[in-house]
């Protein structure tokens, strides 16, 4: 990538049309369980946990919600930071990582912690800390390492094919917990989906390895 009046142009990738095939195959694979993964941790299933079994308020589900979009102001520095990182290693670091910081919430629930208002700033915090760390890692990373594994002809198709999957994966999910679950959500049911998301961040991360990094020979991340 080089820098053309402060902003980054994406060159062509030197990658063989069978690399590019068989990272576009591994990127699918780690990225599949991505629309998962946000539903339980900043979407609906984290809201329906909070509101029913925590017991938060709107307006405190609301503020843990609002916390995250701090994450987006401290980008310019993960970029910097993924810069020197380098891309795939940015995007396998997460999903590494992943299974230690999403432990804690096992162990954040009424029970364990009475007091109203350390239990919104535990709950709130982790879900900052699994949520930034992501856009810290993988969030930034993302988007330059698949322009690397595409070309200006196949690009759109290929994104296409990304969102397509991780949606409809995400869409199934969505479903079971309603059939399964509806809006009498327990302590169990949410843990039973942080085991899922352990399990798919170990199989992302399996495939992430597989994504190729034009840095790895002799390329730049971000110029």
């Amino acid at each position: 990538a080089m820098q053309t009046s402060g902003r980054f142009v994406q060159m062509e990738t030197p990658l063989t049309a069978a690399e590019r095939a068989a990272g576009q195959r591994a990127a699918l694979l780690t990225n599949i369980g991505t629309g998962v993964f946000l539903s339980v941790i900043t979407g609906p299933m984290m809201m329906l946990y909070a509101s029913r079994v925590l017991e938060l308020s709107p307006g405190e589900v609301g503020s843990i919600l609002g916390c995250l979009a701090i994450t987006a102001l401290l980008q310019p520095f993960f970029i910097m930071a993924t810069n020197r990182f380098g891309l795939k290693r940015a995007t396998s670091a997460f999903f590494l990582i992943a299974p230690f910081i999403l432990a804690p919430l096992f162990f954040i629930s009424p029970e364990i912690l009475s007091d109203r208002k350390l239990l919104l700033i535990a709950f709130g915090g982790m879900i900052f800390i699994i949520y930034g760390t992501r856009q810290a890692l993988m969030g930034v990373a993302w988007q330059p390492l698949m322009r690397n594994i595409t070309t200006l002809e196949d690009r759109g198709r290929f994104f296409g094919r990304m969102r397509a999957s991780f949606m409809g994966v995400s869409l199934i999910f969505l479903a079971a917990c309603t059939l399964l679950i509806g809006q009498e959500i327990q302590a169990w049911h949410y843990h039973a989906m942080l085991w899922l998301l352990i399990a798919l961040s170990i199989f992302a991360y399996w495939h992430s390895r597989s994504i190729p990094d034009i840095r790895e020979s002799g390329g730049k991340t971000y110029g």
